[in-house]
């Protein structure tokens, strides 16, 4: 299994550097209102994304509780934040070949629930190898 694991500040109105500042974390990507993604669609508001480095052979659990518990991001902050903007935590799971199991612990669903911030999955299957020994 590989992970994605990114933490979302959505709606925001202030400068991203303040928010910046606020948050003490340098943005992986800020996306203004408008803008057009990579597919061409104008963005529906401002987005603030903090991205953890993808992650082999871990669960969401562990990188979530990363992302809240281990970073420099105020919690007190975020409760604030969620009050006004949709925080987001999105874990985008690639799964190689085969089902694979993952939960969420008590303590990590707690904390979510605590600081007001909402959680997504991305689930994608993918082949480990592609085998292109019979293709003509």
């Amino acid at each position: 299994m590989r992970l994605r694991t990114s933490l979302t500040v959505a709606g925001f109105t202030e400068d991203p550097n303040t928010l910046c500042q606020k948050l003490g974390v340098t943005p992986s990507h800020v996306y203004r209102k408008g803008e057009p993604n990579p597919a061409g669609i104008p963005w529906p508001r401002n987005a603030f994304d903090v991205y953890l480095p993808d992650a082999e052979d871990s669960v969401p659990d562990t990188q979530i509780r990363a992302l809240l518990c281990e970073s420099d991001i105020s919690h007190d902050l975020l409760r604030l934040l969620a009050q006004e903007h949709d925080v987001v935590v999105c874990c985008a799971v690639f799964h190689y070949d085969w089902n694979e199991f993952f939960r969420l612990e008590r303590d990590t669903l707690s904390l979510l629930h605590k600081l007001h911030v909402l959680l997504t999955f991305d689930i994608y299957c993918e082949r480990e190898t592609v085998d292109d020994s019979n293709a003509k």
